[in-house]
């Protein structure tokens, strides 16, 4: 649905301020409740968080009754039932962006990228907090915020970036920057907390210009397999 309200010649600026403002929201939504709960810490205060973070859940799908429906393939069967090609089941319809040599690297791309941000996670977590003794407001600090901020502040160039550069470039200098940013944790720096939030805010940089571009490949890797099964298979993945 993304693809079909924002042009493809403006898709990747659109990713990159969309991903600036949500980062900003999150951030700012992060530390003031992280603030509430220290200060507050009762069942009220964690009920009225849970409260208004559902009525904003809610708020955010009342948003898109007033977005016009974009022409596709759902009106096209209504206003023409007999033109329309037959509708083909759900695993029937999975199989056909498989068929696809970029679609089957760029998932299994997807994957390993996944795999690797789900392991290194809460590693670090437990290796700050058990091994190096590190408090939760530092490590709030560097494992969280400081990615945000750089994703917060470099969003827009890397969304002009892929603009001008296209995605492969881009993609493999996220990549292969990402690929060293783990090495820091063998050596000293892990025991210095600036120079490790210093690492941390470039490896926010990088993720930042990785997301970007699996969101613009997402939406445009094969523009002749339907997109919603593209989106199907990712989130399988």
């Amino acid at each position: 649905w993304l693809s079909d309200l924002v042009p493809a010649r403006v898709r990747p600026t659109f990713m990159a301020r969309r991903m600036q403002v949500g980062t900003a929201v999150a951030l700012i939504s992060a530390l003031g409740t992280g603030y509430l709960i220290d200060a507050y810490p009762t069942l009220e205060m964690y009920c009225a968080i849970l409260i208004v973070a559902s009525i904003c859940g809610v708020l955010d799908v009342g948003l898109f009754v007033s977005v016009k429906e974009p022409p596709g393939d759902a009106i096209k069967r209504k206003l023409a039932p007999e033109s329309a090609a037959p509708l083909q089941g759900f695993f029937t319809s999975l199989r056909e962006p498989l068929r696809d040599s970029k679609v089957r690297v760029f998932l299994v791309y997807l994957s390993l990228l996944l795999i690797s941000y789900g392991s290194v996670g809460p590693f670090l977590w437990l290796h700050m907090k058990d091994v190096l003794l590190y408090d939760n407001v530092v490590m709030g600090l560097v494992l969280n915020v400081l990615p945000l901020l750089a994703i917060v502040a470099s969003s827009r160039y890397w969304g002009e970036a892929v603009k001008q550069y296209g995605n492969k470039p881009i993609m493999r200098l996220g990549t292969f920057g990402l690929i060293f940013m783990p090495l820091v944790w063998f050596t000293p720096l892990q025991e210095m907390p600036p120079l490790l939030g210093a690492v941390l805010f470039i490896s926010g940089l990088l993720f930042c210009a990785l997301e970007i571009v699996n969101q613009n490949l997402i939406t445009g890797i094969s523009p002749h397999i339907p997109r919603s099964t593209i989106v199907a298979l990712v989130s399988i993945c």
